[in-house]
């Protein structure tokens, strides 16, 4: 099971809508003194306000939203990074603690955007290439998808770059 922690204050919501969009592919869901989701999955999000200390020697954190700055924070060397372009404070924590990050956002400069929505469906492109967590590279290619609600574009970004992250194909 790969740990994602969901760093800094969200948007009211944004953490149960990345957790129905993640579900498909085998998510449990911790926040405050809720747990959603089967033993068996291949995610397990946590949502945390603040930068947490760890043993855990991998996973992935993503900014999702503005993370406090925190003195003397240690992140372990096997993390990966996940945050928007437009966040660059929680690029230069990222960047500090020597983390490999995936940014998206809708630039050229960022890796993952996407190049195409419509009703029911989007195409969210990898444009430069990744390497996962269990360190298999990931060429640039653009991915398909299905949406079955209405939902943030800014969290279905978010959603793939963590399947890509955690080498889960979301196909």
């Amino acid at each position: 099971m790969v740990t994602v922690i969901l760093m800094g204050k969200a948007d009211a919501g944004d953490a149960e809508e990345l957790h129905g969009i993640l579900s498909p592919y085998g998510t449990m869901f911790i926040k405050d003194n809720e747990i959603l989701g089967s033993p068996d999955s291949k995610l397990l999000l946590m949502q945390c306000d603040r930068p947490v200390k760890t043993e855990l020697q991998s996973g992935i954190l993503v900014a999702f939203g503005k993370i406090p700055s925190e003195k003397n924070l240690k992140i372990p060397s096997g993390f990966l990074g996940l945050a928007s372009s437009k966040d660059p404070e929680s690029l230069a924590i990222f960047k500090k603690a020597k983390i490999p990050t995936l940014t998206f956002g809708m630039s050229n400069e960022d890796s993952l955007v996407l190049s195409g929505v419509r009703d029911h469906s989007a195409s969210v492109c990898l444009q430069r290439g990744l390497v996962t967590l269990k360190g298999r590279k990931i060429e640039p290619r653009e991915y398909p998808a299905k949406l079955e609600t209405s939902v943030s574009l800014k969290n279905l970004l978010i959603a793939y770059g963590i399947l890509l992250l955690a080498d889960i194909d979301p196909i």
